[in-house]
Protein backbone atom coordinates (compact mmCIF):
# COMPACT_ATOMS: atom_id res chain seq x y z
CA UNK A 1 0.00 0.00 0.00
CA UNK A 2 1.30 3.58 -0.89
CA UNK A 3 0.57 6.71 1.05
CA UNK A 4 1.15 9.98 0.21
CA UNK A 5 3.79 12.11 1.62
CA UNK A 6 2.84 13.80 5.41
CA UNK A 7 0.28 11.54 5.60
CA UNK A 8 -0.74 9.45 9.16
CA UNK A 9 -2.67 6.33 8.25
CA UNK A 10 -4.39 3.53 9.52
CA UNK A 11 -2.91 0.35 7.62
CA UNK A 12 -6.10 -1.86 8.87
CA UNK A 13 -9.03 0.81 7.77
CA UNK A 14 -6.90 1.07 4.40
CA UNK A 15 -6.60 -2.42 4.03
CA UNK A 16 -10.32 -3.24 4.67
CA UNK A 17 -10.78 -0.41 2.33
CA UNK A 18 -8.94 -2.40 -0.60
CA UNK A 19 -11.07 -5.26 0.47
CA UNK A 20 -14.08 -3.89 0.56
CA UNK A 21 -13.51 -2.83 -3.46
CA UNK A 22 -12.22 -5.85 -4.59
CA UNK A 23 -14.47 -8.39 -3.39
CA UNK A 24 -17.86 -6.03 -3.12
CA UNK A 25 -18.07 -6.48 0.88
CA UNK A 26 -20.58 -4.86 2.71
CA UNK A 27 -20.29 -2.55 5.84
CA UNK A 28 -21.20 -5.22 8.37
CA UNK A 29 -18.73 -7.32 6.51
CA UNK A 30 -16.18 -5.17 7.17
CA UNK A 31 -17.56 -4.51 10.36
CA UNK A 32 -17.31 -8.38 11.74
CA UNK A 33 -13.82 -8.82 10.28
CA UNK A 34 -10.63 -8.66 11.77
CA UNK A 35 -7.38 -7.62 10.26
CA UNK A 36 -4.04 -8.61 11.96
CA UNK A 37 -0.72 -6.96 10.01
CA UNK A 38 2.33 -8.95 11.16
CA UNK A 39 5.08 -6.16 9.68
CA UNK A 40 5.25 -3.24 8.64
CA UNK A 41 8.28 -1.33 6.94
CA UNK A 42 8.66 2.35 5.84
CA UNK A 43 10.45 2.64 3.03
CA UNK A 44 11.61 6.18 0.87
CA UNK A 45 11.67 5.54 -3.04
CA UNK A 46 12.18 9.37 -4.01
CA UNK A 47 13.35 12.06 -1.39
CA UNK A 48 12.25 15.50 -2.05
CA UNK A 49 15.55 17.55 -1.72
CA UNK A 50 15.71 20.99 -2.72
CA UNK A 51 19.19 22.32 -2.11
CA UNK A 52 21.97 22.88 -4.46
CA UNK A 53 24.10 20.78 -4.45
CA UNK A 54 27.57 20.78 -5.68
CA UNK A 55 29.78 17.87 -7.10
CA UNK A 56 33.04 20.06 -7.65
CA UNK A 57 36.44 18.71 -6.20
CA UNK A 58 38.50 21.14 -5.23
CA UNK A 59 42.23 20.17 -5.20
CA UNK A 60 44.35 21.75 -2.53
CA UNK A 61 46.88 23.83 -4.02
CA UNK A 62 50.45 24.58 -2.68
CA UNK A 63 51.55 27.71 -1.24
CA UNK A 64 55.15 28.97 -2.19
Amino acid sequence: MQSQMNEVSDPESKVKEILSEKYDLSGDDLTRSHIRINNMSIGVAAMIYDHAISSSVVRPQASS
